[in-house]
């Protein structure tokens, strides 16, 4: 049984969109700077809304790609407990650290941890370290069109 994942990516970045590099580098709500995990979603949807957070509302992003993996669903973990705000503005260094423990813990290779964005929808993280990283099967990297009334 696999759970498929998406992932929304700049085409210079496909190759290593899941190594968790730009996670290391720009810290996320779930990961510390320093620390690789890649973020994903289990719908085109939620991937979308993701990356539209980030992006300037005046530039409807082209060249966009739209990637899937399936990931063994075993091997997939969800937090025993959130931590206090987890879904606050700016990330709070509690919930990086809760995630940057997840990814030395190396207990799962994936997590799925709450969407800020649409609360009653996941996000699955993925720990590129993690022994069963080579298990995550690419499925389709395909051109994402979006639609301009999301930007007008």
């Amino acid at each position: 049984m696999t759970l498929r994942v998406y992932r929304i990516s700049q085409p210079a970045f496909v190759d290593g969109a899941l190594s968790g590099q730009g996670a290391a580098l720009h810290a996320g709500r779930w990961n510390s700077r320093g620390i690789r995990v890649a973020y994903a979603a289990p719908s085109v949807a939620l991937a979308m809304l993701e990356m539209l957070v980030h992006v300037d509302k005046q530039d409807v992003p082209a060249g966009l790609r739209l990637l899937s993996f399936d990931i063994p669903a075993d091997a997939v973990h969800a937090l025993d407990a959130l931590p206090d705000g987890w879904q606050r503005l700016p990330y709070s260094a509690p919930v990086q650290a809760a995630g940057d423990r997840w990814v030395r813990g190396a207990a799962s290779l994936a997590l799925r941890v709450p969407s800020a964005v649409a609360r009653h929808e996941v996000n699955i993280l993925l720990n590129p370290a993690h022994p069963r990283f080579g298990e995550i099967a690419p499925v389709a990297n395909e051109p994402l069109a979006l639609d301009e009334r999301l930007f007008g």
